[in-house]
């Protein structure tokens, strides 16, 4: 039992070991291969910026640190404009998460301006902030071409 806990818990490091014996390897590739982040992004709006995310299925100790990111990477891009796609995004890792409890997103309009918009999320827990990140959103445009000069002899 303490063999599937530890493919479990690193089924998200990849490659798994190689000591790992082939069952329990291939326990551990089917666990990530699953489904399992899209409910987790089916964010339900409480309004004014304001949404919670469902507690994650995997019983596991801590929270997965790629599903703070993608939660409020959601929460953010439901607060800006259609035809704006993420160019940056900074996030720090305040606390673990509980991962038998919602998570609190609330997204701050840092700014909106003609080509690019910013957001700022926090995610809670039972009233502590457990993540914060930073968002930047732009207008998708046509990059000028660039016609380098060849390689010089050397």
């Amino acid at each position: 039992m303490a063999v599937l806990k530890r493919a479990k818990r690193q089924a998200y490091t990849f490659p798994l070991p190689r000591r790992m014996p082939a069952l329990v390897r291939e326990y551990a590739l089917a666990y990530v291969r699953e489904p399992m982040f899209a409910p987790l992004l089916d964010l339900e709006s409480a309004g004014d910026g304001r949404f919670t995310a469902p507690p994650s299925p995997d019983k596991g100790e801590r929270m997965f640190g790629g599903q703070f990111l993608a939660q409020c990477m959601a929460a953010a891009q439901a607060t800006v404009a259609d035809d704006r796609r993420v160019n940056s995004l900074h996030g720090y890792f305040l606390r673990p998460g509980d991962v038998d409890l919602e998570v609190g997103l609330d997204v701050e309009v840092v700014r909106d301006g003609r080509s690019f918009s910013s957001r700022q999320v926090v995610a809670t827990q039972r009233g502590k902030e457990l993540f914060r990140a930073l968002l930047s959103y732009q207008v998708p445009d046509e990059s000028p071409e660039y016609v380098a000069s060849p390689m010089p002899d050397v």
